[in-house]
């Protein structure tokens, strides 16, 4: 029997066995944000028919999810529970599929249409002048470009480099770094931007030096590209 602080996120097409525990683990932070309350909540099981991820909340928290979940149903939620949906809502849509959040208590709780809300039209490529910051955490290539896997949360972005700017960049492996080039920009069908390419122009190291230094070199780095202005591409 379903106990009261039970809830599952129930998504449409897919099952315990096609949502793979990678996929999985891209929509907890988004779920625990939409609870909130993070060490009372716990996922205990993935049920069949549609993959829905079971959640069980804490006896003691049950009376704040509740109400913090009515808050989203009606209309009346925080900003944070919003985003949180939106975030759920990009990975459905990613995924081509959407999902419903239900109670046993509450039933139907909150929709989020994924793939069948409105979509914009897709736009660019745009080329532009973009910066990044985050930690290096791999270089890799054999080719007269390499990769730089840069890290900053949850979002890995991928910086193409000369082969001479790999063995300068190399130093700072699993450092922070900023890196900036020139960057490609696409708007998905949901109207968010996504960096699909970079290319490296330069970069400056975040760690091992006074905070004076850092501000001076920030400062000079964004001398070095005010002004200037990158096309969009034609195709």
């Amino acid at each position: 029997m379903a106990e009261q602080g039970e809830y599952r996120f129930e998504i449409e097409g897919l099952t315990p066995m096609t949502l793979s525990l990678r996929r999985l683990n891209d929509y907890l932070p988004a779920l625990v944000d939409l609870f909130g309350y993070e060490d009372h909540i716990h996922l205990i099981r993935v049920d069949e028919g549609s993959a829905a991820p079971c959640i069980v909340v804490e006896n003691h928290m049950v009376k704040p999810v509740q109400q913090r979940l009515l808050k989203v149903k009606g209309g009346t939620g925080s900003r944070k529970t919003y985003g949180a949906m939106d975030d759920l809502n990009q990975l459905l849509a990613e995924d081509h599929t959407s999902a419903v959040l239900r109670s046993p208590y509450h039933g139907l709780l909150i929709e989020f249409p994924g793939i069948k809300q409105a979509t914009e039209p897709i736009v660019g490529p745009v080329i532009e002048h973009t910066d990044l910051q985050g930690e290096l955490i791999q270089i890799g290539g054999r080719d007269e470009t390499i990769s730089l896997y840069i890290r900053d949360g949850k979002n890995t972005f991928i910086c193409i480099a000369s082969r001479e700017q790999g063995r300068e960049i190399s130093g700072q492996l699993f450092r922070q770094v900023r890196v900036s080039g020139t960057g490609k920009w696409v708007r998905n069908e949901l109207g968010k931007w996504k960096l699909v390419q970079m290319t490296l122009g330069s970069f400056l190291p975040l760690q091992d030096q006074p905070l004076s230094q850092s501000i001076r070199s920030l400062r000079a780095l964004s001398e070095t590209v005010e002004g200037e202005r990158i096309p969009i591409e034609s195709d």
